[in-house]
């Protein structure tokens, strides 16, 4: 200290500088140790606490995206096997044409005259139908 005060009376510049922040937190830490651990596990426990809520959210939020890619799986083998049966009916109905239908129908028609029974209308009109349909499908 004397030194310093032989600098100052001299016009130079002092080595004496104020503590800096850091080192006032420091000292006054130091003094109060209680009161920085309680503040310090205070700090420790609030950032465990934000991780473990930022941890959980986004578990949740996978789980959330495994189940929807999960139903949406299910969804489309679903629309699979739906499409893979309608394309057999309609190769189905492709195969087995007009000409066809008239054909079977015709010799329906016949067994039942030979044993004696005759065709009901209802039976002729449902046939009718039936070829309609197989008509507009083949269109």
């Amino acid at each position: 200290m004397a030194e310093d005060i032989r600098r100052f009376n001299r016009g130079e510049a002092i080595l004496a500088k104020p503590l800096s922040r850091a080192a006032l937190f420091g000292r006054a830490a130091w003094r109060h140790k209680e009161v920085t651990l309680a503040l310090l596990m205070i700090v420790i426990f609030g950032i465990s606490a934000l991780g473990y809520t930022v941890n959980e959210s986004h578990r949740v939020a996978i789980q959330q995206v495994q189940d929807q890619q999960q139903r949406l799986t299910e969804a489309l083998d679903n629309g699979r096997k739906e499409l893979g049966l309608a394309r057999t009916a309609v190769e189905r109905l492709n195969t087995f044409g007009t000409n066809d239908f008239q054909t079977r129908l015709s010799e329906a028609r016949q067994k039942t005259d030979r044993r004696g029974e005759g065709v009901s209308e209802s039976r002729v009109a449902c046939a009718g139908e039936t070829t309609n349909r197989a008509r507009r499908s083949t269109n």
